[in-house]
């Protein structure tokens, strides 16, 4: 109690709101402008030189129905949609010596690359907006211990935590054929027919000891850089998507039609990875690599790895990747997300400090065997001390049967302001 006395405490947030413009609408479902507002309040509190905890807490709404309104105390994030309300992050840290334990809700991120990590597979993605790059905590005990210039790292997470995908028939879902031939009954001729699909759920993970998921770290200063190697055994954030068929609709004077439904299932993964950082002179060079070994019926092993160098000159700042992937067959028949989108894929990204209160950023992605890219331009202006305004962009263009150009349709303009204190 003494001890609690005598804490330091902070708090803060911010509040922001963001639209989104988009000039087509692929799917019926999809619409040409979208909203949403976002409350984010934090606490941290400093006991002592050994004990300290923070915790952080969302709101969220939006005018697309992309946040379930009816959860606004959410821990566990495993939901198809964002939450209403969400405990975002409570943990606690505890020094030890050369060991430091952190338990709780929590966000463990490794990976020296920018912008894309093949290593960094311990916590999930919100792929809601595929391209918005949020992240979700996950309940974890994490311990580091240091030895000289070596850092070891454990995590252990005892509650499967899937990644949110985009919802089926929206426009972020990868495109899926909408027509098949069909056979309507013995002996006839194969006619064509339309397609349509639905999200058929499945079961999580269920909370037990023999589902929990573990990973270690060593990484290692040397005199010019630092590296690292890890190893992760636990689920795919990813689901795995096991179709299956409802009987064809035979109308009179109208073409068959076929329902798919898309079932969930979750599969055990092992990841074995490794990064390093180094520097030539002024420019920096690093990379990384991860093999992942699938357990899922489609037994997809595959190798993912990104190098690239940056320069930073004046207020410039710049970084060049080549992003590739050995995969053990064909992904033509399968929905792919981005840990397999980014085939002979170029990387970059380019910013500029304007001063004090403004700067600019574009980031791109070029897919050199398809032709297809994204490009995505974005402003920011510090308005006053407390308030800041971006705008920004998101293209797509290429081939239709392209990863990127799939989305060319669902480019976008985004306005956002924020409020911080």
């Amino acid at each position: 109690l003494p001890a609690f006395s005598q804490a330091t405490w902070e708090y803060g947030g911010f509040f922001q709101t963001a639209a989104q413009f988009y000039a087509r609408r692929p799917n019926p479902s999809d619409t040409h402008a979208a909203a949403n507002g976002r409350l984010q309040l934090w606490t941290r509190a400093v006991i002592g030189n050994r004990f300290s905890w923070r915790a952080k807490y969302d709101f969220r709404l939006d005018t697309h129905r992309d946040v379930e309104r009816g959860r606004w105390f959410d821990v566990s994030q495993r939901g198809l949609l964002q939450p209403a309300g969400s405990l975002t992050e409570f943990y606690a840290d505890v020094k030890l010596g050369r060991v430091d334990l952190r338990m709780g809700q929590q966000q463990i991120r490794w990976g020296r690359a920018d912008g894309w990590n093949p290593t960094d597979n311990l916590i999930p993605y919100d792929y809601l907006n595929t391209f918005a790059d949020e992240r979700i905590a996950v309940p974890a005990l994490k311990a580091d211990a240091y030895a000289g210039r070596a850092r070891f790292e454990a995590a252990w997470i005892p509650f499967y935590t899937p990644t949110r995908l985009p919802l089926i028939g929206q426009r972020w879902f990868p495109r899926l054929p909408t027509s098949a031939k069909i056979v309507p009954a013995p002996g006839t001729d194969p006619v064509e027919a339309s397609v349509s699909y639905r999200d058929g759920g499945g079961p999580l993970p269920a909370r037990t000891l023999g589902n929990s998921q573990w990973a270690v770290r060593w990484n290692q200063l040397v005199r010019r850089g630092e590296f690292s190697l890890s190893y992760f055994d636990g689920f795919d954030d990813l689901a795995f998507f096991r179709p299956s068929f409802s009987p064809a609709v035979l109308r009179a004077g109208t073409p068959p039609h076929l329902l798919v439904l898309l079932n969930r299932e979750y599969h055990r993964v092992r990841v074995a990875g490794a990064d390093f950082a180094s520097a030539l002179g002024p420019v920096g060079i690093r990379g990384e690599l991860a093999y992942f070994d699938q357990t899922d019926p489609s037994n997809l092993d595959h190798l993912l790895f990104i190098v690239g160098v940056d320069r930073t000159w004046g207020d410039w700042f710049a970084i060049v990747q080549y992003a590739g992937q050995k995969v053990s067959r064909s992904l033509q028949t399968s929905a792919v997300f981005p840990d397999l989108g980014l085939r002979s894929t170029l990387l970059c990204r380019i910013e500029r400090t304007l001063g004090p209160s403004r700067s600019f950023e574009v980031k791109g992605a070029l897919r050199l065997l398809d032709g297809d890219f994204l490009v995505q331009p974005v402003y920011s202006i510090a308005l006053t001390n407390k308030w800041r305004f971006k705008v920004g962009a998101t293209i797509f263009a290429g081939p239709r049967d392209s990863y990127l150009g799939q989305f060319r349709d669902s480019g976008y303009l985004n306005l956002e302001l924020r409020y911080t204190f």
